[in-house]
């Protein structure tokens, strides 16, 4: 029976995560809208927040935005590339795709970029973690 609550345990205890996060996100968009709200004068806001504020309010903004999309689809289009590339010279049409990106991706590597450092940090920030304070 312990083994199958510490695997109960271990699915339920990150979905309530995300939920009680939810609410704490909630609580403090409500907070600040109060703030707002007291601090107008003459059609004037001056608000002052913590940066964990700032950021809850700003990602609250961000659900009709597709910029994280465009850019984790940017970031990660090499790796598509070299999938439809081997697809492409498995059925007999060359190499053409797979060399012309190694050669970019060895271009960006001279310039000082770590691709799969900008990759595993655009996918982390695409479902909500922060790697690069």
């Amino acid at each position: 029976m312990s083994i199958a609550r510490d695997i109960l345990g271990a699915v339920v205890a990150p979905v309530a995560k995300i939920f009680q996060k939810r609410e704490e996100r909630k609580a403090v968009v409500g907070k600040i809208k109060a703030q707002a709200q007291a601090a107008e004068v003459d059609g004037k806001i001056a608000v002052k927040m913590s940066k964990a504020d700032w950021e809850i309010v700003s990602k609250n903004a961000e659900p009709t935005t597709w910029k994280d999309e465009y850019i984790t689809l940017l970031i990660t289009s090499p790796l598509l590339v070299i999938f439809i590339g081997n697809i492409a010279a498995a059925f007999g049409f060359g190499t053409a795709l797979i060399d012309a990106n190694t050669a970019s991706l060895q271009a960006i590597k001279a310039v000082g970029i770590d691709m799969g450092e900008l990759m595993l940090v655009t996918v982390l920030a695409a479902i909500g973690i922060k790697a690069i304070r």
